[in-house]
């Protein structure tokens, strides 16, 4: 599983960003993520509220975001601006290939923990393998396509996922293209106020719950 989490990819660019994975990510995701929000209100709370593991699960969802918000916002710094034009091989890209979507998957753990929902967490199955085995591969051959053996070779020495933690060259970078980074900021604004937003779905499913 490992080696095939962190593989070469293929040259092969037929089903690039042309493959369904890639074309429908968006409204599949929001699909999952709201059928999981409707399961989450149909049935009880997973934890009860108020206990020590409730709060526990709290706290861990709260810092996997801000661990996530983080990434998300380093990965910026140094990809912003220069995503199609230049193969980025600094900071959180010299530890993996993908650290913006290591940082999207942190955000939906975080949620997992803040909703303690298990339909929550069966719905984000779906997206979270249909990123990892769909959309990834997809970006990557288009990556080895537009900038051959040199990509090829960064992917020799950096995992797909898996963070490779024997370097150096971890500092931040100046953003290049300060609009982005921006954009960016704005997006972790968001994200943020994801917890507050589980937060009110858990408070009405507790309402239900106690109507019952």
């Amino acid at each position: 599983m490992s080696t095939a989490l962190n593989s070469i990819p293929s040259a092969n660019t037929s089903v690039g960003l042309t493959s369904f994975a890639y074309r429908q990510r968006i409204s599949i995701t929001v699909m999952c993520v709201l059928a999981g929000l409707c399961g989450t209100l149909m049935t009880p709370p997973d934890v009860i509220e108020g206990t020590p593991l409730d709060h526990l699960c709290d706290s861990l969802g709260w810092g996997t975001l801000l661990l996530a918000v983080t990434i998300r916002l380093w990965s910026s710094a140094h990809i912003s601006g220069r995503k199609s034009t230049t193969l980025v091989m600094t900071g959180p890209y010299a530890l993996c290939r993908n650290p913006q979507y290591v940082g999207t998957l942190l955000i939906a753990i975080s949620q997992m923990l803040i909703l303690r929902s298990w339909p929550f967490a069966l719905a984000s199955v779906l997206p979270i393998v249909l990123y990892i085995v769909g959309v990834v591969p997809a970006e990557e051959r288009l990556l080895s396509h537009r900038f051959g053996s040199e990509y090829l070779d960064y992917c020799r020495t950096v995992p797909r996922w898996s963070p490779r933690w024997n370097v150096v060259n971890l500092r931040w970078s100046q953003p290049q293209s300060w609009p982005a980074f921006r954009d960016e900021c704005s997006r972790c604004v968001w994200w943020l106020l994801l917890p507050l937003a589980s937060e009110f779905v858990s408070a009405v499913r507790e309402m239900i719950s106690v109507m019952r």
